[in-house]
């Protein structure tokens, strides 16, 4: 079976969940092999291996840190080379969309960005984006060279595929071209507890005819399944419907809104949602 590449998300090693979300897509076309760069591979080496990865290339420069995203596609096309893959797989984030725009430019490939669904076909992967707060929905295959593509969070569901996860390191050149732009500081972003929008399950949001918190309640199935109105502003939400998001007092529409299957019995409130 061919081999599939898929770029790992991390912070020191701890796998994010469009990662292992794109290990299940991956497995519909062939074998995953993961490209882990920077400090944590052994940590990450046995969670991809539970949910499919075959290998897991792994390579750990500075330069990965010290300079914007150049060096990361310098790995990334070193895996290429070495693996031959019949697509490659990048998480939708906007370092994933550089690199994975950047990594089509260099091996002459074609690319798709924001997939939400992913197939095999006769001749190559069939991907499926959702545009206009999901007003439209296209159907595309790459015609020239390695597919590259990346997809959107909760694109697909997290399935455990035990699989060998054979930890390999990755050689790596990082060139001169590559040290161009130097990153001199980093803040991290003070976490506030709530699941990262991006990757939401589900998310709510209420316009300014709301007139507040106290206003916004989402209706739907209770851990008891009687129907209870949800209010806590999805404190509770989120522990019936895990990475539930919700906001009030929005003017503007949530783009690309779609019903979660995580939580099929969801019912909207009489004043609907924006999007």
């Amino acid at each position: 079976m061919t081999e599939v590449l898929v770029y790992v998300d991390h912070a020191g090693g701890a796998v994010r969940k469009p990662t292992l979300e794109l290990l299940t897509l991956a497995r519909r076309i062939g074998e995953p092999v993961a490209v882990h760069l920077g400090p944590g591979a052994e940590t990450a080496a046995p969670v991809l291996a539970e949910h499919g990865a075959v290998k897991v290339l792994a390579a750990d420069a500075g330069e990965f840190a010290d300079y914007v995203i150049a060096p990361k596609v310098d790995a990334l096309q070193a895996a290429y080379v070495a693996v031959s893959p019949a697509a490659v797989l990048v998480p939708s984030s906007a370092e994933g969309k550089e690199i994975a725009a950047r990594l089509a430019v260099r091996i002459g490939s074609g690319l798709i960005t924001d997939a939400v669904d992913l197939e095999p076909g006769a001749e190559g992967p069939i991907a499926t984006q959702s545009v206009f707060a999901a007003a439209f929905t296209t159907r595309s295959r790459v015609t020239h060279g390695t597919p590259v593509i990346t997809v959107k969070p909760n694109a697909a569901p997290v399935e455990p595929a035990p699989a060998a996860g054979i930890l390999e390191p990755l050689a790596v050149t990082i060139a001169e071209a590559s040290k161009g732009t130097k990153v001199l500081s980093r803040t991290p972003r003070e976490s506030t507890g709530r699941p990262e929008l991006t990757e939401a399950a589900l998310v709510v949001a209420g316009g300014r005819g709301v007139g507040g918190t106290e206003h916004f309640g989402l209706g739907g199935a209770d851990d008891r399944g009687d129907g209870a109105r949800v209010r806590d502003q999805g404190v509770r939400a989120n522990a019936i419907c895990p990475g539930f998001i919700d906001t009030a007092c929005l003017s503007a529409p949530v783009p690309n809104s779609r019903r979660s299957p995580a939580c099929p019995s969801t019912r909207w409130p009489p004043w609907g949602r924006d999007g």
